[in-house]
């Protein structure tokens, strides 16, 4: 038969801190179970908000030309 954990109250100056299922630290997602679900999760979808930028913008695509990169760096490094 497996027992309950042990859950141990933290405080500071008297005050109790809450428990909460996952956590953002030096920017890495960590969980209660110290799964990398919820950080993969994050970083694929950052990923693709990404892409759909590009691909809005300036219609890259992930077998486009090869001067896609000249495109984008023309475009975000010359002064107007």
């Amino acid at each position: 038969m497996l027992e309950s954990p042990t859950v141990n109250p933290y405080t500071i100056n008297d005050h109790p801190l809450a428990v909460v299922p996952s956590s953002k630290d030096l920017g890495v997602l960590v969980n209660d179970k110290l799964t990398w679900d919820l950080q993969i999760s994050s970083v694929v979808a950052k990923a693709n908000k990404t892409l759909g930028f590009l691909r809005r913008h300036f219609g890259v695509s992930l077998t486009g030309p090869a001067h896609t990169e000249g495109r984008c760096t023309y475009h975000w490094c010359t002064p107007t």
